[in-house]
């Protein structure tokens, strides 16, 4: 297969900006102060639900850019594949807790696919959906059903039984937009599964700028526990459940996901101290 190779460049060199908002792009207040700067990219925090996020915000052409064939972090399709298995293994795993009456899932960022070829081994319908033209084309000619996200309404509405963002909703610029779209697309008692970096405790507090999540070129909205709770009420969700996600992969050879629990005091006090790199979250569509 065809190598993709990936040219490590300050890619903040790349960047271009909308004009500067005034109020926050998920629960619309004007209560917002400066949180850090990084890679020459302003980040917001909102006092009200306290999403942060890139303000000006970054030209749809520059978000693109970032995607596109000498911009990919892996160095070949191979790789991507072997560093990721055991990962999309691991949600393919917590999504078969639930009782469908259907198996089908709709990737939000699906990149070249993986994830949903692994779905579709298991008996589930998969269709993705990512802001790669490369990526979607590469996805299609694997026999996936792809589309751009400029194209996502294009998908049926209350058909999905399931959505997925893994590593996605840090990605875009409105993050509410994918949302209750992903509201619209699940049927009811449907599944959002979302895995994102958690910028909450007090070491993300003081290392802002230092956090390796904030520091990732492509990383432009930022979520803590407080921030996902409110977007998912705001977009129609039901919370089912938020889980430090090094908790989960210890314990979760032993026991259910839905047994999951902190165990121990020292897990406890980790959950507020310490920056959580990511955070799994499991939402209910009522």
């Amino acid at each position: 297969m065809e190598e993709i190779r990936y040219h490590k460049i300050n890619t903040f060199n790349l960047y271009r900006f909308d004009k500067k908002i005034d109020k926050c792009i998920v629960c619309g207040s004007k209560f917002l102060r400066n949180w850090c700067t990084v890679r020459a990219i302003n980040i917001v925090k909102c006092n009200t639900c306290d999403v942060r996020f890139a303000n000006p915000p970054v030209s749809d052409i520059s978000l693109a850019a970032l995607y596109e064939p000498g911009l990919l972090r892996w160095s070949s399709v191979e790789e991507y594949k072997k560093l990721r298995r055991e990962y999309f293994l691991f949600y393919k795993r917590i999504l078969e807790e639930f009782n469908f009456p259907f198996k089908r899932v709709l990737d939000f960022g699906c990149g070249i696919g993986y994830f949903l070829k692994i779905m579709n081994r298991f008996g589930w319908e998969g269709s993705g959906v990512d802001i790669s033209l490369t990526d979607v084309i590469m996805a299609k000619n694997s026999g996936i059903e792809t589309l751009h996200l400029s194209d996502i309404n294009e998908l049926k509405n209350n058909y999905f039984s399931v959505c997925t963002m893994l590593d996605f909703i840090e990605h875009v610029k409105d993050p509410l937009f994918y949302f209750e779209t992903a509201f619209r697309k699940l049927v009811s008692g449907g599944i959002l599964l979302i895995d994102t970096g958690d910028v909450g405790g007090i070491a993300s507090l003081i290392g802002k700028s230092r956090n390796p999540f904030v520091q990732n070129e492509g990383h432009i909205t930022f979520f803590t526990r407080k921030s996902i709770n409110f977007i998912l009420k705001k977009s129609g969700f039901n919370l089912l459940k938020i889980l430090d996600e090094r908790i989960v992969k210890k314990s979760y050879n032993n026991t259910s996901l839905h047994k999951i629990k902190l165990s121990s005091l020292k897990e406890k006090v980790s959950q507020f101290l310490i920056s959580r790199p990511n955070m799994i979250i499991l939402a209910i569509k009522p």
